[in-house]
Order: C-alpha cells, then structure tokens, then sequence
C-alpha cells in the first residue's frame, strides 16, 4: 500500500513538474509590448497615442494585466487591474497630468490568451519622458 502511494505521489510530482515547464516555455515565446516597448524609455506623446499592450505571437491577445504609475519626485498610483488590453481612461488622464515629467510605468500580472491556452508574460517596466 505505501509502495503504491508512493508511485502515485511520485507520477503526480511528474505531471506537474511538465506542466509547469511548458508554462514557462510559452511566457519565454510570448513577448508583450506596451506602446511598441518591453523596456527603456518612450516619450510621452507616443504612449498617448498607443496606450495598448499587444502579444508579439500571433494568435494570442492580451485578456488583463495590472498597472502602477510613479511620477518623478511623486508617489505610487494603482496597482489597477485592468480587463483588455488598453489603459482605462483615468489612467490616460493620469498621465495627462505628467506631460513634463518622467513617469515609471510598470505593467505586471499579464494574462496572453492564446487559442485555448492563457498563460502569463513577464513583466514591462518603462519610462514615459517629455
């Protein structure tokens, strides 16, 4: 009986560790832009006019993520979590109010649906600059 349970625990321990690499296989082939960046710096005019996360995989949209804004010499605002891709627009009127300062953007907690299969894409941290 204990041999048996045994193999049983050990098939379990198995099947997920698979499971689990192949979640990680599709987050590594499954990149996510914001406003055409991952990283780095992105002026402000440009995320105004393309506020949208996109899946660089075809096929695959992006279903909600979390987002937090911090101004320079500012405090933290969010984390929002928002359903689709786009940002809501009080936080388009945020970073309205920001047009001459730098402002991090950290968008986490990315949910891609690809066909069937929803998994989660690595994080993206950017600047908004003057």
């Amino acid at each position: 009986m204990k041999k048996r349970a045994l193999i049983i625990a050990v098939i379990g321990t198995l099947l997920t560790t698979v499971h689990w690499c192949h979640a990680q296989s599709q987050n590594k082939t499954t990149t996510v832009h914001f406003a055409d960046a991952v990283k780095g710096e992105v002026k402000h005019k440009y995320i105004m006019e393309h506020a949208t996360l996109k899946a660089e995989r075809q096929g695959c949209t992006i279903s909600g993520f979390q987002v937090s804004f911090v101004p320079s010499g500012g405090n933290l605002f969010g984390p929002f979590r928002n359903k689709g891709n786009k940002l809501t627009e009080n936080q388009m009127n945020f970073l309205r109010e920001f047009t001459e300062k730098k402002v991090k953007i950290y968008i986490e907690d990315i949910t891609v649906s690809c066909g069937s299969d929803t998994t989660h894409a690595n994080h993206i941290a950017i600047t908004s600059i003057p």
